[in-house]
């Protein structure tokens, strides 16, 4: 068991406006805490987790992980494992767009993120020559924007001087991009909210025929669906898309065979 912390003291972040001005920022915590059980049992557990937080913007995120390892005979194991992470952050880059009059305005959102995924491995060895391994993993996200912002001043001492909030009647939303009309200036980017939900898996059937001589048979199996719902996390909606998405099968079969000089 671990765990630990630190006191983030950066006051400068030169990249956080995807090469415009340095933008000031101001310090954050962070604590992370990792604990196993003992590995040399049958099964064992692994735990992961890790938050941060910044009083001054109001960015907070956590993360936390658990997977078990099961070893169900001397030449079968299993681990199944999830993960949740979720951050509320008021300093995520959107885009940079340039209004008719040639200036650039950099546009940040508060993005409320919220991901969650399962992993499944399993290896099983039949003999010396012939073994199977399997993984997969489905994987969920999304990011819903609100507290659009122009950055106008990024080097302010006062967090709140240096971007400009846009109001409800600054900026309109249509066919899935914001056009801004603000002080005389007219810009627009695309709407940043997302859903996201793609499956990977793949098993790999390796037989040794001769002494360094393998043939390899693979079973890749993919979905994924980005279809924009309203960037809010819905498990079981986002879990039934995901299923009702288009699959992609790939079958490769690979032989190489040592000659020895």
């Amino acid at each position: 068991m671990s765990t630990g912390g630190a006191i983030v003291r950066s006051r400068w972040s030169t990249g956080a406006l995807r090469g415009g001005r340095t933008l000031r920022v101001d310090p954050s915590l962070y604590h992370y805490f990792v604990m196993n059980t003992d590995k040399r049992r049958s099964v064992w557990f692994y735990l992961n987790s890790y938050g941060s937080r910044n009083a001054t913007s109001g960015f907070l995120d956590g993360l936390i992980e658990l997977s078990a390892t099961i070893q169900a005979r001397s030449n079968l194991d299993v681990s199944v494992g999830s993960s949740v992470y979720a951050r509320n952050d008021p300093l995520q880059y959107v885009d940079e767009a340039v209004d008719l009059d040639g200036q650039s305005h950099f546009v940040f959102g508060r993005i409320h993120q919220t991901q969650a995924s399962m992993t499944l491995r399993v290896n099983w060895t039949f003999s010396p020559h012939l073994a199977l391994q399997a993984y997969a993993q489905p994987f969920i996200a999304s990011g819903r924007f609100d507290e659009i912002k122009d950055v106008n001043a990024p080097g302010a001492r006062a967090y709140a001087d240096r971007f400009a909030v846009l109001g409800s009647g600054d900026y309109q939303l249509s066919d899935g991009t914001y056009q801004v009309m603000r002080n005389g200036q007219s810009y627009s980017f695309d709407q940043p909210d997302f859903n996201f939900r793609q499956l990977r898996s793949t098993v790999v059937l390796r037989w040794e025929y001769r002494p360094g001589s393998n043939v390899f048979a693979i079973w890749s199996h993919g979905r994924t669906s980005d279809t924009l719902d309203d960037g809010r996390f819905r498990f079981g909606r986002d879990l039934g898309d995901l299923g009702s998405a288009a699959s992609e099968n790939i079958v490769m079969v690979k032989a190489n065979y040592w000659i020895g000089l």
